[in-house]
């Protein structure tokens, strides 16, 4: 059996795959903020965020629209620069851990 875009694009919009991809998204979230926490930065903590969707497929040659789900830290940019400084563990290395489930 060859697979086919149309099968492809299908099995994207299953809603197992989506809360497949929901609860990673979630998994990582509270791992990300458990870090922060842990690492002394509440407020960074504090300022995470789960957005979820869909890509608009735009890019794509055949317009797959994928589920996504992404971890937002909306901080101030005075917070990010003295936190850049001064931070044990920056934004990015405590998304990053997250990601990589440590």
């Amino acid at each position: 059996m060859k697979i086919t875009q149309k099968t492809y694009d299908q099995a994207l919009e299953a809603p197992s795959v989506r809360a497949a991809v929901d609860r990673r998204a979630r998994a990582v979230l509270l791992a990300a903020k458990t870090a922060a926490y842990a690492a002394g930065r509440g407020h960074m903590g504090d300022a995470l965020r789960l957005e979820s969707g869909r890509r608009s497929g735009a890019k794509t040659s055949h317009g797959g629209r994928r589920p996504y789900g992404r971890i937002i830290a909306e901080l101030p940019d005075e917070q990010q620069e003295e936190d850049s400084r001064s931070a044990k563990l920056s934004r990015t290395k405590i998304l990053r851990r997250a990601a990589r489930g440590r």
